[in-house]
């Protein structure tokens, strides 16, 4: 039997307590490098994977180059404009690791 270590940030950090963020967050970097994969939960918001969907579909679509760079500029701003995104540092969990796995909904990210 292989054993998982798992990091949840909302329950191993008190989100709410500056002094102990302010000694994990320097930390986070080498962590989430050194993840073999990092599943991000979003919200359970519809709204979010439906943007999430349409940017998966976009990406993969041979329409007009300026019609599609608009709608999924659209969609990215419509997710990053979901809680998690804010404070924008979350995003290392994202950007660091090239495993990434994100969350929203009743969809996820192959």
């Amino acid at each position: 039997m292989k054993v998982r270590s798992f990091w949840v940030d909302a329950l191993c950090i008190e989100q709410k307590d500056d002094d102990e963020n302010s000694k994990h967050i320097p930390l986070m970097a080498q962590d989430y490098r050194g993840c073999a994969s990092v599943l991000v939960w979003l919200e359970t918001s519809l709204h979010g994977a439906s943007h999430m969907r349409q940017i998966a579909l976009l990406t993969r679509q041979k329409s007009p180059w300026k019609e599609a760079a608009i709608a999924t500029e659209q969609a990215l701003e419509g997710l990053m404009s979901l809680p998690w995104f804010s404070p924008r540092w979350g995003l290392q969990e994202v950007l660091l690791n090239p495993n990434a796995i994100l969350f929203c909904g009743n969809y996820s990210n192959p």
